[in-house]
Protein backbone atom coordinates (compact mmCIF):
# COMPACT_ATOMS: atom_id res chain seq x y z
CA UNK A 1 0.00 0.00 0.00
CA UNK A 2 1.70 3.15 -1.20
CA UNK A 3 -0.87 5.70 -0.05
CA UNK A 4 -3.48 6.21 2.63
CA UNK A 5 -5.54 8.49 0.41
CA UNK A 6 -8.58 6.22 0.12
CA UNK A 7 -8.71 5.50 3.83
CA UNK A 8 -8.86 9.17 4.84
CA UNK A 9 -12.52 9.57 5.70
CA UNK A 10 -13.95 12.88 4.44
CA UNK A 11 -15.70 14.82 7.19
CA UNK A 12 -15.44 18.07 9.15
CA UNK A 13 -12.69 18.01 11.75
CA UNK A 14 -11.57 20.32 14.56
CA UNK A 15 -7.81 20.64 14.87
CA UNK A 16 -5.45 22.49 17.18
CA UNK A 17 -3.81 25.30 15.16
CA UNK A 18 -0.83 25.20 17.55
CA UNK A 19 0.13 21.65 16.54
CA UNK A 20 0.95 19.96 13.23
CA UNK A 21 -2.33 20.30 11.34
CA UNK A 22 -1.50 17.71 8.68
CA UNK A 23 -0.63 15.05 11.27
CA UNK A 24 -3.84 15.80 13.16
CA UNK A 25 -5.97 15.60 10.02
CA UNK A 26 -4.44 12.32 8.88
CA UNK A 27 -4.89 10.81 12.34
CA UNK A 28 -8.49 12.03 12.68
CA UNK A 29 -9.46 10.85 9.19
CA UNK A 30 -7.94 7.40 9.72
CA UNK A 31 -9.64 7.10 13.11
CA UNK A 32 -12.97 8.10 11.60
CA UNK A 33 -12.54 5.53 8.83
CA UNK A 34 -11.72 2.93 11.47
CA UNK A 35 -14.82 3.75 13.54
CA UNK A 36 -17.33 4.21 10.75
CA UNK A 37 -16.17 1.59 8.29
CA UNK A 38 -13.60 -0.92 9.46
CA UNK A 39 -14.83 -1.56 12.99
CA UNK A 40 -18.51 -1.26 12.11
CA UNK A 41 -18.16 -3.85 9.33
CA UNK A 42 -15.18 -5.89 10.57
CA UNK A 43 -17.04 -9.19 10.38
CA UNK A 44 -17.90 -8.45 6.75
CA UNK A 45 -14.40 -7.57 5.57
CA UNK A 46 -11.91 -10.37 5.03
CA UNK A 47 -8.33 -9.21 5.34
CA UNK A 48 -7.51 -10.92 2.04
CA UNK A 49 -10.05 -8.85 0.12
CA UNK A 50 -10.01 -5.60 2.13
CA UNK A 51 -8.05 -3.60 -0.43
CA UNK A 52 -9.96 -5.10 -3.36
CA UNK A 53 -13.22 -4.21 -1.61
CA UNK A 54 -12.01 -0.63 -1.29
CA UNK A 55 -11.11 -0.52 -4.98
CA UNK A 56 -14.54 -1.78 -5.97
CA UNK A 57 -16.31 0.51 -3.48
CA UNK A 58 -14.44 3.47 -4.97
CA UNK A 59 -15.77 2.56 -8.41
CA UNK A 60 -19.31 2.09 -7.11
CA UNK A 61 -19.02 5.49 -5.41
CA UNK A 62 -18.32 7.27 -8.68
CA UNK A 63 -20.48 5.12 -10.96
CA UNK A 64 -23.70 5.34 -8.93
CA UNK A 65 -24.81 8.38 -6.96
CA UNK A 66 -28.13 6.93 -5.79
CA UNK A 67 -27.53 4.93 -2.60
CA UNK A 68 -30.58 2.76 -3.37
CA UNK A 69 -28.88 1.43 -6.53
CA UNK A 70 -25.34 0.93 -5.22
CA UNK A 71 -25.79 -2.63 -3.97
CA UNK A 72 -27.22 -3.73 -7.34
CA UNK A 73 -24.36 -2.06 -9.22
CA UNK A 74 -21.89 -3.74 -6.85
CA UNK A 75 -23.54 -7.10 -7.61
CA UNK A 76 -23.20 -6.45 -11.34
CA UNK A 77 -19.48 -5.73 -10.91
CA UNK A 78 -18.95 -8.88 -8.82
CA UNK A 79 -20.85 -10.90 -11.39
CA UNK A 80 -18.70 -9.51 -14.19
CA UNK A 81 -15.50 -10.25 -12.27
CA UNK A 82 -16.66 -13.81 -11.53
CA UNK A 83 -17.22 -14.57 -15.21
CA UNK A 84 -13.99 -12.85 -16.29
CA UNK A 85 -15.89 -10.06 -18.00
CA UNK A 86 -14.35 -6.61 -18.02
CA UNK A 87 -15.90 -4.10 -15.60
CA UNK A 88 -16.43 -1.55 -18.41
CA UNK A 89 -16.69 1.32 -15.92
CA UNK A 90 -16.26 4.63 -17.72
CA UNK A 91 -15.24 6.32 -14.48
CA UNK A 92 -12.05 4.26 -14.29
CA UNK A 93 -11.08 5.30 -17.81
CA UNK A 94 -11.67 8.95 -16.85
CA UNK A 95 -9.62 8.55 -13.66
CA UNK A 96 -6.67 7.27 -15.70
CA UNK A 97 -7.02 10.31 -17.97
CA UNK A 98 -6.96 12.61 -14.91
CA UNK A 99 -10.39 13.86 -15.95
CA UNK A 100 -13.13 14.55 -13.41
CA UNK A 101 -16.16 12.56 -14.48
CA UNK A 102 -18.23 15.73 -14.83
CA UNK A 103 -15.91 16.90 -17.61
CA UNK A 104 -15.13 13.46 -19.05
CA UNK A 105 -17.59 13.69 -21.91
CA UNK A 106 -18.83 10.82 -24.09
CA UNK A 107 -16.52 12.16 -26.82
CA UNK A 108 -13.47 11.92 -24.53
CA UNK A 109 -14.52 8.43 -23.47
CA UNK A 110 -15.06 7.31 -27.09
CA UNK A 111 -11.69 8.76 -28.16
CA UNK A 112 -9.83 6.92 -25.37
CA UNK A 113 -11.88 3.75 -24.97
CA UNK A 114 -9.26 1.57 -26.71
CA UNK A 115 -6.26 3.02 -24.87
CA UNK A 116 -4.45 0.00 -23.49
CA UNK A 117 -1.73 2.16 -21.92
CA UNK A 118 -4.26 3.54 -19.41
CA UNK A 119 -3.90 1.07 -16.52
CA UNK A 120 -7.27 2.21 -15.16
CA UNK A 121 -9.16 1.52 -18.39
CA UNK A 122 -11.50 -1.30 -17.36
CA UNK A 123 -12.85 -1.38 -20.90
CA UNK A 124 -9.49 -2.82 -22.00
CA UNK A 125 -8.00 -4.27 -18.80
CA UNK A 126 -9.58 -7.21 -17.02
CA UNK A 127 -10.07 -7.30 -13.27
CA UNK A 128 -9.85 -4.36 -10.92
CA UNK A 129 -7.71 -1.29 -11.47
CA UNK A 130 -4.50 -1.16 -9.41
CA UNK A 131 -5.86 1.17 -6.73
CA UNK A 132 -9.05 2.89 -5.59
CA UNK A 133 -10.18 5.82 -7.74
CA UNK A 134 -12.00 7.79 -5.04
CA UNK A 135 -12.82 7.92 -1.36
CA UNK A 136 -15.84 5.65 -1.08
CA UNK A 137 -18.68 6.53 1.24
CA UNK A 138 -19.88 4.12 3.91
CA UNK A 139 -22.88 3.43 1.65
CA UNK A 140 -20.64 2.33 -1.22
CA UNK A 141 -18.53 0.15 1.06
CA UNK A 142 -21.63 -1.47 2.56
CA UNK A 143 -22.98 -2.03 -0.97
CA UNK A 144 -19.80 -3.94 -1.84
CA UNK A 145 -19.91 -5.91 1.41
CA UNK A 146 -23.61 -6.71 0.93
CA UNK A 147 -24.35 -6.62 -2.80
CA UNK A 148 -27.97 -7.00 -3.90
CA UNK A 149 -28.33 -10.17 -5.92
CA UNK A 150 -29.99 -9.68 -9.26
CA UNK A 151 -30.16 -11.24 -12.68
CA UNK A 152 -28.63 -8.12 -14.26
CA UNK A 153 -25.27 -7.99 -15.97
CA UNK A 154 -25.58 -4.51 -17.47
CA UNK A 155 -26.67 -1.04 -16.48
CA UNK A 156 -26.56 2.42 -17.91
CA UNK A 157 -27.60 5.86 -16.79
CA UNK A 158 -30.06 7.42 -19.19
CA UNK A 159 -30.37 11.07 -20.03
CA UNK A 160 -33.60 10.85 -18.01
CA UNK A 161 -31.42 10.53 -14.88
CA UNK A 162 -32.55 6.97 -14.17
CA UNK A 163 -30.57 3.77 -14.12
CA UNK A 164 -31.61 1.12 -16.63
CA UNK A 165 -30.68 -2.52 -16.09
CA UNK A 166 -30.31 -5.34 -18.57
CA UNK A 167 -29.87 -9.08 -18.19
CA UNK A 168 -28.45 -9.58 -21.68
CA UNK A 169 -26.42 -7.57 -24.14
CA UNK A 170 -29.55 -7.30 -26.27
CA UNK A 171 -31.48 -5.73 -23.36
CA UNK A 172 -28.55 -3.42 -22.66
CA UNK A 173 -28.41 -2.29 -26.28
CA UNK A 174 -32.18 -1.70 -26.22
CA UNK A 175 -31.69 0.45 -23.10
CA UNK A 176 -29.38 2.73 -25.07
CA UNK A 177 -32.54 4.46 -26.30
CA UNK A 178 -32.52 6.20 -22.90
CA UNK A 179 -29.24 7.92 -23.76
CA UNK A 180 -30.95 10.20 -26.29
Amino acid sequence: LSTLEWFLYPDTYNVDAGNNIVDQLVYLQLETFKKRVRDAHQSDISSVNRYQNMILASIVEKEEKNNANKATVAWIFFKRLNIWMKLDADITLCYGLHQPYASCTPNIIAKNISDESNIFNTRKKGGLPPQPISNPSVESIVAVLHPQASEYLYYLHGSDGKIHYGRTLEEHNANKQYLK
